[in-house]
């Protein structure tokens, strides 16, 4: 049974209800989505200067130490943005 119109709405604002309970959790989502980007950005210098040896951000620093930071970064986000609740 394919979902639209007004059945598809509810059902997508029942699902972002249960998933952002609070206002903390939108918050919560915010700063993990933010977080994400920076580390991927972070973990793609990294990963393409030392590929090519070419930076885009940061001149003289460590490649394989900024691969890693961004890395820790993505997985740090992740661990930010709130969960659906059962």
């Amino acid at each position: 049974m394919a979902y639209g119109g007004r059945e598809f709405t509810e059902r997508r604002a029942a699902a972002a209800r249960k998933r952002f309970g609070s206002v903390a959790d939108i918050g919560m989502f915010a700063g993990g989505l933010i977080v994400i980007v920076l580390g991927a950005l972070l973990l793609a210098e990294g990963i393409a200067g030392t590929v090519s040896n070419s930076t885009i951000f940061f001149e003289g620093v460590n490649r394989g130490f900024e691969a890693i930071v961004g890395l820790i970064s993505v997985i740090l986000g992740a661990s930010l943005v709130p969960r659906p609740k059962p």
